[in-house]
């Protein structure tokens, strides 16, 4: 809602703004106030509240963001429907995927791992899954599970 206050202008209903206003307050509370069962220094669980909280804000700023630029595809290219957004944004992960998959183990060695801080042990991702799926079969349905639940 912040965003499309922000980005777009856009306003609401005045009970919108409380419903906001009263998920944030007792998602605070609870975050903040939990008691703790074991003794531990209370810096580290300061640290740990805090370093909570900002995950929990740059996890609601870019579901905002998807959310609200969503929206604006929507009013702004009429012809384009919620499950065809769907079916787009799924190809565009697959193809994302695959292609780190794919170039992965050639690009291991080369500096633009150590740029983004990626360790060079995790450039057979794909060859490590394909031989823990044909080590333990099972999984495999569980995977194509998974993945059909993903595409629906």
């Amino acid at each position: 809602m912040f965003l499309h206050l922000t980005i777009f202008r856009k306003r609401y209903p005045l009970y919108k703004y409380l419903v906001v206003a009263l998920v944030t307050a007792g998602v605070a509370v609870f975050t903040l106030h939990q008691p703790s069962k074991k003794k531990s220094s209370p810096g580290t669980i300061k640290n740990n509240s805090l370093w909570g909280l900002f995950l929990l804000f740059i996890n609601l700023l870019f579901d905002g963001l998807t959310n609200t630029t969503q929206d604006h595809i929507f009013t702004t290219f009429r012809p384009y429907s919620g499950p065809q957004m769907m079916v787009a944004q799924n190809i565009l992960s697959t193809l994302l995927t695959s292609s780190y998959l794919i170039l992965s183990p050639f690009l291991a060695n080369t500096p633009i791992f150590s740029i983004l801080g990626i360790p060079p042990s995790s450039a057979n991702e794909l060859s490590s899954a394909l031989a823990f799926i044909r080590a333990n079969p099972s999984v495999g349905k569980d995977v194509l599970g998974f993945a059909a639940c993903g595409a629906i």
